[in-house]
């Protein structure tokens, strides 16, 4: 069932150094993108979704997020969670940091992502997962789910029995929508588990593996069109991403060619 969710956590630590070459040092989600940064554009999309409250999980030059979106922009609350660690931990540690700043139903957010607006719309039922059919080009989290739609199973890259092939998988959008309680007492027992353990350097998306796998999460999924979103890591993401929102300026969506961030094939 949809409902308006008021809360959003956005995780924008990280320096993206593969971006460097473009971004001269800036917060990769804050470089201008065919004239706006892909943040200000996540933001205008929260703000049309009836977001009220960001939190925003900061670390690399976390000063140039304040001074850019201050502690409220356009009606909606920012806050700000310093990972002043962000150099020797991964996006677990920053979400975690963020956590205790949510009081309601969230959006879970990197970004670095963007998406057109109506497939934003289809997280609006809370513990959903963005998802894409996958292809051969890309790279990162894939999973698997079962013939309700739910996530089964989590296959992070660096999982030893990942398929050479994953097609017939669903690529991980990295954005989900969770309902408070689901932050609270799954996901972060979760993170602070694999932290306990050694694991600072992880993505959150293990503690979201390893939770579902032992069958404390239920994550449902929305099913996103390859042409209507993407990430921003790298320079040939940058191009597609400036083609993207260039087709969007004059159509009101991207086209089939834009999509998911492609890697090296």
């Amino acid at each position: 069932m949809s409902t308006t969710i008021r809360e959003a956590v956005i995780l924008a630590a990280g320096r993206g150094s593969r971006l460097e070459g473009v971004s001269g040092g800036t917060p990769k989600s804050l470089v201008p993108v065919a004239g706006r940064p892909l943040l200000l554009r996540m933001l205008d999309t929260l703000r049309a979704a009836g977001t009220e409250r960001v939190v925003m999980a900061v670390g690399y030059r976390a000063e140039v997020f304040r001074d850019t979106l201050g502690d409220v922009r356009d009606g909606m609350e920012i806050v700000y969670a310093h990972n002043a660690d962000w150099e020797s931990t991964n996006n677990i540690v920053s979400l975690l940091l963020a956590a205790p700043f949510v009081t309601g139903d969230l959006y879970m957010i990197e970004a670095d992502v963007y998406c057109a607006p109506d497939q934003f719309a289809l997280l609006s039922a809370p513990d959903t997962a963005a998802v894409a059919p996958f292809e051969p080009y890309m790279d990162g989290t894939v999973v698997a789910t079962d013939t309700g739609g739910r996530i089964s199973r989590f296959i992070l890259k660096d999982d030893p029995t990942r398929p050479e092939d994953c097609r017939g998988l669903l690529k991980t959008v990295n954005l989900y929508s969770l309902r408070h309680a689901t932050l609270t007492e799954t996901v972060v027992p979760a993170m602070e588990t694999l932290i306990a353990a050694g694991g600072s350097g992880v993505f959150y998306e293990k503690a979201l593996a390893a939770a579902v796998a032992d069958g404390s999460l239920a994550l449902g999924t929305a099913l996103f069109d390859n042409g209507a979103w993407g990430e921003l890591d790298d320079s040939r993401d940058m191009r597609r991403a400036e083609a993207y929102f260039a087709r969007a300026s004059r159509s009101g969506r991207p086209g089939p060619e834009g999509g998911a961030t492609r890697k090296t094939p």
